[in-house]
């Protein structure tokens, strides 16, 4: 019995065997005649390799980078077309992904004719008020006090020598330094509110400019005041009305799309779905 398995625990055996079956399936799935297409390479292609040779370099590429160009070209094609001789693109579903994608984009492309109306404009500006009201953002000093048995008490401190008039340098100094610095400028109330909490946001945007106050967040005690606001204004029409132009091209793309995005589904009919 062991004589005859013996052959079974033969690594270059198994070598051989695994080998054999690989190329088994290879063949299997090989052609079974010479790919008989020819590929071209015709001047329009050169002229568009050339073409994106000159928007990449921003100048006239050399002989050599050309014909570099176009022998990536050929190698390319050649490989795609063995590719899909051996059916390597079916049932894939990065290449299936990849083409919706390209598709969509193709559909998206689409140009929109005509040239929208100022009525037009000024409808989808009503339509889209909440795009054209900047954010408001702050500019803050603080002076940082680390969590610990005697922060509330440190942090008491630097607030009341805020408060009797200290300029704000001095008061920053009075405490630890903080990660984010003592002066953060131009900071929306999101990217506050990642760094000290909500409810901490919340009380920086009823304090009045130029008022020192104090709060607690997981990091230690806090004493801020707001130097500055910016933002919270409304754009007017004309002066968002290019990039409301942008939003109307952009919108009537989308429309194009899924309006041929329709047109596919009448000719694609789908069986067994719903159910």
């Amino acid at each position: 019995m062991n004589g005859a398995l013996a052959w079974y625990r033969q690594p270059l055996l198994h070598f051989t065997l695994v080998g054999a079956l690989a190329w088994g399936i290879l063949t299997a799935r090989a052609p079974e005649s010479e790919p008989t297409d020819q590929i071209e390479v015709t001047d329009a292609l050169i002229q568009d390799l050339r073409n994106t040779a000159i928007a990449q370099r921003d100048r006239e590429p050399t002989p050599q980078e050309l014909a570099e160009a176009v022998q990536e070209w050929i190698d390319t094609e050649m490989l795609v077309r063995e590719a899909e001789s051996q059916g390597l693109d079916v049932n894939d579903s990065v290449v299936r992904a990849h083409l919706a994608r390209k598709m969509l984009f193709v559909l998206q492309a689409a140009e929109v004719a005509g040239d929208p109306t100022d009525e037009e404009l000024r409808r989808l500006y009503d339509e889209t008020r909440d795009r054209w009201r900047l954010d408001e953002v702050l500019t803050v000093r603080q002076a940082f006090v680390p969590a610990g048995a005697d922060a509330l008490a440190e942090a008491t401190r630097i607030l009341e020598l805020a408060r009797t008039g200290a300029d704000g340098p001095a008061v920053s100094e009075a405490g630890a330094p903080a990660a984010e610095g003592p002066v953060l400028r131009g900071r929306s109330a999101e990217r506050l509110a990642r760094l000290w909490g909500q409810s901490a946001v919340d009380e920086l945007q009823r304090l009045p400019v130029g008022e020192w106050t104090m709060f607690e967040s997981d990091r230690g005690w806090h004493v801020v005041r707001v130097e500055e606001r910016e933002g919270g204004l409304e754009l007017t029409f004309e002066q968002a009305r290019d990039r409301v132009r942008v939003l109307w091209q952009t919108t009537r793309e989308q429309q194009a799309a899924a309006a041929e995005l329709e047109q596919l589904r009448a000719r694609w009919p789908v069986v067994g779905w719903p159910r």
